[in-house]
């Protein structure tokens, strides 16, 4: 599901009209928001045939607004209700009932002026106070005609920048919890075409709300090139489509607050192996520590949240009922209670103070929200949202994305097996033929004692015979091996390169 916004500086020519045509086309949104089109009412009509066929639509024409300043187009199966119409805001919320998902969007477009902007920020820290706004996911988009820093500023000659304009819409976003959804593509999304004196500003922005980023959290905002126009449409994806993925192994700091977890670490530490390299041994007493924290925390920690929840929830209740009818028993149910949501409490704060990778405030200070709010933030921003391809074409696919990401390391770093032709030179056990270096170092003598292939044995005697590949033994390093060597090795007659 996608939306955006563009202020397209008019669309009374036949070539912006097929241009904004080809882009619609090409990305697929179903709701948006034209800004500064100049077309008169009476000819709305005709221009949302031309670009959007079949498309319904809204507008602010008004006495303040003259020939629309905002005109907001959607597909006809979405449910769109308006709330409020101003010279510089629209704002609507938007069901699809295909997928059953709704949220609150606002489309701006703000004056030129900074006195004029004043009543938009006043207006915006209003709508963000209402309780409906609050528990709505929420986004503003459009072209805000002001800078947030200094950093969005670029000019070759000496400019002035108005302070004032940028206090108050700082002060503004700050009030009303607002922040930039995560921003790709282009950095700046205005420039004034000028090859005597360039200038270059970020006008254009995509807003959100916290409830938006709860329940949106891969949404990401896609500044594309301008076109025809001098502003940047921003494109704005709501979901990435990519499916659950296993993550990596962290470990987390609150692993060591679980009352059992020295002496369960000093057990997996201590554990029985298999006697081979020193190398080998420390990959295996780390193996064991991993599933160690794996374990616990999936006993004791998953979900940390819930868990907190209903810890904090139990400890009330027991207080409830000690209040009500004290007992020596009660108090200490109240006691364990509290230990355990202290446990789970600190847990949690750790978890999302590790995640959110913020170190400048105290463990103590119980700043769960900001952390989960970062971390919210974190992961929307380092998502692959696209790639393009070599014919410079933008890829959205997740398989197909999935697959250029493969090829890239594969080209840059080769297969394991790129200089073994014929494997009859090639030694399987002491020649340096795989990623791993000579298999021998890893496994030490153990190795052809538990495959039962020769030390002395190519890699086309090891792998003619490949029954050993096939097995579903459990051994280390039957499953070392399975993971690095090739399962369907295809030989040539020509000699080794490799020595």
């Amino acid at each position: 599901m996608k939306c955006f916004s563009w202020n397209v500086r008019g669309l009374n020519s036949d070539a912006r009209k097929l241009s904004i045509k080809r882009w619609i086309t090409t990305n697929r949104p179903i709701i948006g928001g034209l800004l500064e089109t100049r077309v008169q009412q009476q000819n709305l009509v005709s221009m949302i045939s031309q670009i959007a066929p079949g498309w319904r639509f809204t507008t602010n024409h008004s006495l303040e607004a003259d020939n629309g300043r905002i005109v907001i187009i959607w597909e006809p199966f979405l449910s769109v209700v308006v709330y409020l119409k101003t010279s510089q805001l629209v704002l609507c919320g938007v069901h699809n009932p295909t997928t059953n998902k709704a949220f609150t969007v606002a489309f701006l477009y703000a004056k030129n002026r900074t006195v004029e902007r004043v009543p938009l920020w006043n207006l915006l820290k209003e709508l963000a106070a209402s309780s409906l706004l609050q528990n709505s996911p929420w986004i503003i988009m459009g072209d805000f005609n002001q800078v947030i820093s200094l950093s969005e500023v670029y000019s070759l000659l000496p400019a002035t920048v108005c302070m004032q304009g940028m206090t108050d819409l700082q002060e503004c976003l700050s009030s009303s919890g607002l922040f930039d959804l995560s921003p790709k593509g282009c950095f700046f999304t205005w420039t004034n075409k000028s090859s005597t004196n360039p200038k270059a500003r970020k006008l254009d922005r995509v807003l959100v709300n916290e409830k938006w980023q709860d329940i949106y959290p891969d949404s990401n905002a896609f500044f594309d090139v301008p076109g025809g126009s001098d502003h940047s449409p921003a494109l704005v994806t709501l979901e990435n489509g990519l499916g659950t993925r296993k993550s990596r192994f962290n470990f987390f700091t609150f692993y060591t607050s679980h009352p059992q977890y020295s002496h369960l670490m000093e057990v997996a530490w201590n554990c029985q192996i298999i006697a081979s390299s020193p190398m080998f041994s420390l990959y295996q007493k780390l193996r064991s520590a991993k599933l160690c924290c794996k374990g616990l925390n999936q006993r004791s920690f998953s979900n940390i949240q819930s868990r907190t929840k209903l810890a904090f929830e139990k400890l009330e209740n027991i207080q409830r009922q000690v209040l009500i009818n004290p007992s020596q028993s009660l108090f200490e149910e109240e006691r364990v209670a509290r230990d355990d949501w202290l446990l789970f409490s600190l847990a949690e704060e750790s978890f999302f103070h590790q995640k959110s990778r913020i170190r400048w405030l105290s463990m103590g200070d119980a700043n769960t929200r900001f952390f989960y709010r970062v971390v919210q933030a974190n992961l929307s921003r380092n998502i692959i949202h696209f790639l393009r391809d070599e014919a410079g074409l933008k890829i959205t696919d997740p398989v197909l994305i999935k697959g250029m990401a493969s090829q890239f390391y594969l080209d840059l770093l080769g297969t394991a097996n790129d200089f073994v032709a014929s494997g009859r030179r090639c030694l399987f056990w002491h020649d340096n033929w795989t990623t791993l270096g000579p298999l021998i170092d890893i496994t030490s003598s153990n190795g052809p004692r538990v495959t039962g292939i020769s030390s002395a044995s190519s890699v086309f005697q090891a792998l003619e015979t490949d029954s050993w590949l096939r097995s579903r033994g459990r051994h280390p390093i039957l499953v070392l091996l399975r993971s690095c060597i090739p399962t369907t090795p295809l030989f040539s007659t020509e000699d080794d390169l490799y020595l």
